[in-house]
């Protein structure tokens, strides 16, 4: 975020487990409901707002929760329509961050170093 100082209004580091912090609600396994607190807001200059979800490339967790959280975050962001909200699961790469933003989260892809569903993370 630093790089891109011109770009962002302000930023914010999501809590976890309260009230008080930005949840949304996914199932995992079916009939199970969880909420997650996607890890970082940030309102951009032009309006719009990200949502952000951060993940290690060697996410354990891909192809089961971050699966769930991924797919709920497309769908919710879909719901919100008209209020210029975008973001998904971003993860550092070597070349910078990539962010996910498909309605389907494939990691197996990402297991076998296909990397096509994710793109650079522009502000």
């Amino acid at each position: 975020m630093k790089n891109n100082d011109d770009k962002i209004l302000w930023w914010w580091k999501n809590g976890e487990n309260k009230q008080d912090y930005f949840g949304i609600k996914y199932e995992y396994p079916a009939g199970v409901i969880h909420t997650f607190y996607p890890d970082y807001l940030v309102q951009l200059v032009d309006g719009r707002l990200g949502i952000f979800e951060t993940k290690d490339m060697n996410d354990q967790q891909g192809g089961s929760y971050t699966k769930a959280k991924a797919e709920k975050l497309q769908e919710f962001i879909k719901e919100q329509k008209g209020k210029k909200l975008f973001g998904g699961i971003t993860i550092k790469k070597r070349d910078g961050w990539k962010i996910n933003q498909k309605s389907v989260y494939n990691w197996d892809n990402c297991e076998k170093n296909d990397w096509n569903d994710w793109e650079k993370l522009k502000f």
